[in-house]
Order: C-alpha cells, then structure tokens, then sequence
C-alpha cells in the first residue's frame, strides 16, 4: 500500500536512542537520530551551518579564552586571555590598537580558561582563585588593567593574600557577589551597595555643605569622608592619605582610591559550625569530608558588606554564581536563591531551591531564564524567574547520549538574534548546539563537528551588525586559530571553517599552516567552480585553473541529519514495525542547493537531489529504498553550498 508522510517539524533536533521508539511522544515525531551541522530553527525547518573565518593566531599560538565585553557606548569588543597576555577584538574582526597587549597575572591556558567575569558598564572586574582580582577598565578610547583594590574592617579585609581570592563573581542587587576561595570552599561574599567605591561618591564642590559621613572624590580620584560637618573651600578637594585632614570648616579623612572594592562590615556574629567539604586531592563528589567552619551572621541591615559560610549536611563547596531577577548561588550538591529584596545575608535569608548540584561553568541570564549546568557538567538545568519556579528542568533529557562519556560541558553562552540558541562547548572540542524557543515549542539540539579534525577550545557570542556572532578559539594541528561564524541564514556565506579570502592567487598560496598535512576545499569566486588541494608545510600549490582568481580557502565539513524510523499506516494507525519501502521523496526547500538524500549515509546509496543552482519550492527526488526493512531519511550535505529543508515528504510502500 502506498501512503505519503509528511515530514514538516524537527523542532525536537537530535534525540538520545532510547526516544527512537517514542511515536507517541512529539518527541518522537520531530526529532532526529542524527543532527550534524544542520541546525533546527524554530519555524521547524533546518538548515546547514556557516563556516568560520580565520581571523589570526591566539596571542603567542597558546591556548586561552574568550570573553565579549559590550561598553558603555554600545560597542562589543572580544577580549582574548592567553597566558600572561590580554588583547582585544573588534566586532569586525581585526585587532584593537596596534595591537593593545595589557599584561595580567594568569600563566597557563588552564587559568585563562577558569576565569569568571562581572561587568559594571565600563569596568569588568576579573577573578580566579589564585590571583588577586583584576579590574579591566574602558577609558572611552582605550582598556587598563590593574589589581583590585580592597578596603575593609581593619584586620579582616578578604581577598588580600594567595589562597584567599575569589574563584567566582557577579554582579546582583548593586553589589559585587564573590564565591569560593581556596581557604573557604563554602563562603560567598558581597560588597557594601553600591557595586564598588565610586558608585557612592560625589565629586568634590567649591563651598559647599557637606555632613557627616558623606564621600566626596577629589580631582586625582581618591575618596574621602566627611568626619566634620561644615562648608568647602579649596579647589579640587582635600589632598593627602591622611586623617583629620582640614579644609575650610570641613575636617576629612582619606578613606580610598576611587574604584576600591568595599568590604566594610558592620556588626556581626561569629560562631563555629560543621560543614562537608572536599579535602586535598579531592576526587569523588560523594566522600567529601567534614570540617569545622566559622559562620559569620550580619545584624546590621543597612548597606554593609555580607558574608556568609555555607554549612549543613551536605557538600556546600560554591561552584558558581548567575545573576538575573535572583542570584543563584549552585554548590556541589544544591542551589540557592539570593533573594532580590535582601539587605542581611543569614541563613534563612538564603532559599534552597533545588538539589541537583552545580559544575564550575559560568551561567547566564536568557530571557528570563538562568541557565546554568549540573554537576559533573551532564545536564543542562534552567531555573525560570517567571511562572512556575518549583521545576527546574532539564534542558538536555532527550538528548543525554551528547553528555557524559563522550565529553561535558566546559563553555556556554548564547544568541538571542535572530534566533535564540544555547552553544555548550563539550570537553572533547566537539560544540554543541540547542535551539530553545518556548513560544514555538522548539528544543533542539545538534552538534557542530569542526572540518578537517579541528577542535573547539573557547567560545563567546558577540553582538554583531544586525545578528549575534560566535567566536571560537579552535585548535587546528598545532595551532590555536580565533574564528568568527558567518551569520546563520547567510546564505551566500561559504560554508568552509577556518576560511581565508585570496584575492588574486598566485602559482602558491602560503600562511595555511593550520592545514598542513590536510585537503582543503577551494571556492573559485571569479569563475564560480570548486577544487581540492593538499597543503604541504602550510603551502598550497594553486590548481593550474584558479591561478590569478579570487579564492576562498577552508576546511570542509559534512552536514548530515538522520530522521527517527518513518511510521506506517495500518488499522490501528502509525506502525513503527511494518516491513516497508521508500519509493522517493519530495523535498520542499527554501534558497537550497542540492544535497544528498538515501536510505544510509553510504555514497553507493546517496542521491544527488536533481535540480541545479539555487533553488526554492518542491521536487520530487529519487530515493534507492529497500523493501522488508525499517526505513528512515539520510540528508547530507558534503559540498561547499548551504541547504534549507522546509519538509520531506517520502512516498512508503507498505
């Protein structure tokens, strides 16, 4: 009996195997059992990814990180951390200054990799455990780095000495929030209101009248308090570090610089507790060890810096901080909610919301949404502001098998233009993708498999012209190349990784190192037609016939989607086990060049879909079905040109 189906909707992208069987379940309708390099988008159509342009070397050819950093003017930079060196990217892809290298305290690629981030309009500030905090300053024209200046109660200024810097930030309630250091596991910390010092000066006035207790900045950028009331007299302000420091009928003390971090407690109460925590060489999540802790209670609920040590029974080791609505404080074992009217941080105050356990990757606030991974880096978990705050699902369920043995999560970040999607950078180089649109009931993930054996090493997502942009930092061979994604339905990009454009081509093509040893693709622009060519001590010796043209050079790469097993019609409706046949399908395409379609992802059973060139609307492609077996739908794409599927329809003989 023959009978069409209707393929229309893969909003579900690529599901875990043990979903194959679920035709009952829309997940079982619109997913996938493979999808590589085409991406879902949220009309239920799919689409094969862009390339990647070569922009240059990381800094000294090392491993690093990237960050995107928006200022106060609009303008999006891409800042790269290579050890012991930072420089920064224009969102047109070229290299800030000349270039800019500021210098920060980070040795290896391992440290510039576990940084954590929080941002104040033109000031980001910058910690990892073992270094003092950074803070990165826009000027308005260019960037500086310096150490963090602390002030404090005397005798108990945190984050002052090796092994008690911060592993974790945020930025939530107009304070800085900072968690974990080496000597407190448990702890998490926030600044007096105000984010940092100059949040809560003034600048200094002629014969004006200040009171007690006000703060005032001077004209070179130090802090002063008022410590006697009365009236201003001296241009540019008091001068000095001093106490008790007289001018006109105003008496002044030094407090600090300008951009001091406060920590300034008020009165608290200390006591000691038990906690579980990891000992030395900790390895197991499951055996930690319990040791005894001192637990600071603020009494004062004014604008006082907060600390507080994380105790109970069970492993309250802080792993990160999201701001958003809430702050979301995840530990080894649990998470809590720093609520948004909170001015005294005790223990009642701090609301567990669920106990899944965090992994050290820096969340985010999407929609709104926080986004953060689950211990071990295995599952993806949101935590909605809005609605129902009692679930916190679990974003990657239909899709486990893309976690866990064959690597975890160690980035994210995310688009919202023109689509919103989550990239996870997985352990083993390998990205992956997840298409998350509520109001189209779209959550789709695939993976981004790099051409020619490269490996995704740091990713951020940038804000471009008119779409968000990815960046990666991909290792290729030996060399560590930061590469800028095409836009996702540009479809006149070549679709080609670690691209370079060759305007007039010589007998060689030199500065392909990154490909040594490789066959890359060529793009003929001047003539329209396609070559391969081996690279040979990064030399590429040009095809006779591309000589003097325009050439895109890259690595090629292979989109393929595999559907789940195509029902059948019987008496009681869809039969996944009917012996069946797949006599051709039709394809409903959009701006689409030709790809493959077969019952395999075998060349003797892959047929070029028929038309030539660009195309959009519907053609009936042959398909070499097999009769007396379970069938399903290969798509592949292994040419340099972009594809869009809006449906497939197969014809099944049942």
């Amino acid at each position: 009996m023959l009978g069409k189906l209707a393929l229309v909707d893969f909003t579900k992208g690529e599901i875990t195997p043990k979903l194959a069987g679920r035709w009952d379940l829309p997940l079982g309708v619109k997913g996938c059992l493979e999808m590589e390099s085409w991406i879902p988008l949220p009309y239920g159509a799919i689409i094969t990814r862009t390339g990647s342009k070569y922009l240059g070397l990381t800094k000294n050819n090392a491993l690093g990180r990237l960050r995107k950093w928006t200022v106060g003017d609009g303008t999006t930079y891409v800042m790269e951390f290579t050890p012991l060196v930072l420089r920064f990217w224009t969102s047109a892809g070229a290299l800030f200054g000349a270039p800019l290298e500021l210098t920060t305290p980070y040795t290896t690629g391992a440290q510039c990799r576990a940084l954590r981030f929080a941002q104040d309009v033109d000031v980001m500030f910058v910690v990892h455990p073992t270094h003092p905090i950074q803070k990165l300053t826009w000027t308005g024209s260019t960037f500086t780095i310096a150490a963090a200046a602390i002030v404090g109660n005397v005798g108990e200024v945190p984050f002052s000495a090796a092994g008690d810097y911060p592993a974790f930030i945020a930025g939530y309630g107009q304070r800085l929030w900072f968690g974990r250091s080496n000597t407190d596991k448990g702890t998490i910390w926030a600044s007096r209101a105000g984010i940092y010092t100059e949040a809560r000066g003034v600048a200094w006035q002629v014969s004006t009248a200040y009171e007690l207790d006000d703060i005032v900045i001077n004209d070179t950028g130090k802090l002063y308090t008022c410590v006697t009331a009365g009236t201003s007299a001296a241009a540019g302000g008091p001068t000095g570090t001093g106490s008790a420091i007289t001018d006109g009928t105003c008496v002044w003390d030094y407090w600090c610089a300008s951009g001091s971090i406060d920590m300034t407690y008020y009165q608290r109460q200390k006591f000691t507790t038990e906690r579980l925590t990891e000992p030395a060489g900790w390895a197991d999540p499951d055996i930690p060890e319990l040791e005894t802790v001192t637990v600071y209670r603020n009494t004062v609920t004014a604008d006082a810096a907060m600390v507080m040590a994380l105790a109970g029974d069970q492993n309250m080791d802080v792993q990160t901080l999201v701001s958003g609505d809430v702050l979301l404080v995840g530990t080894r074992t649990a998470e809590y909610i720093v609520p948004s009217d909170l001015t005294a941080l005790t223990p009642e105050k701090l609301v567990q919301k669920s106990r899944y356990g965090s992994a050290a990757v820096e969340g985010f606030l999407m929609g709104g949404s926080v986004i953060f991974t689950q211990r071990l880096g295995t599952r993806l978990r949101e935590y909605p502001q809005e609605g129902d705050v009692t679930a916190i699902p679990n974003l990657s369920f239909h899709a486990e098998h893309l976690l866990g043995a064959s690597g975890t999560i160690v980035e994210a970040d995310f688009t919202t233009v023109p689509y919103s999607l989550i990239y996870a950078l997985r352990s083993d180089g390998v990205l992956l993708a997840l298409g998350y649109d509520k109001g189209a009931d779209m959550l789709a993930w695939c993976r981004i498999v790099s051409g020619l054996s490269g490996t995704y090493k740091s990713i951020t997502v940038a804000a471009g012209t008119i779409v968000d942009v990815l960046w990666a930092i991909v290792l290729r061979g030996t060399q560590y190349c930061v590469e800028i994604f095409d836009g996702i339905e540009d479809m006149t990009a070549i679709p080609l990784d670690g691209w370079v454009n060759v305007a007039t081509a010589g007998a060689t093509v030199t500065g392909l190192d990154r490909f040594t040893d490789q066959t890359v693709a060529i793009r003929n622009i001047t003539d329209g037609t396609d070559a391969t060519a081996a690279v040979a001590a990064g030399v590429l010796t040009t095809p006779a016939a591309c000589v003097g043209d325009n050439l895109v050079i890259g690595a090629p790469f292979t989109c393929t989607m595999q559907t789940n097993r195509l029902p059948s019609e019987d008496g009681a409706g869809p039969a996944m086990l009917n012996l069946r046949q797949v006599t051709k399908v039709y394809a409903l395409v959009l701006a689409s060049y030709p790809f493959k379609l077969g019952r395999a992802e075998t060349a003797s059973v892959l047929e070029t879909t028929p038309w030539t060139g660009e195309y959009t609307g519907a053609y009936e492609c042959p398909f070499q079905g097999e009769s007396n077996r379970d069938t399903w739908i290969f798509a592949v794409q292994d040419t340099p040109y972009r594809s869009q599927i809006l449906a497939l329809v197969p014809e099944v003989d049942s």
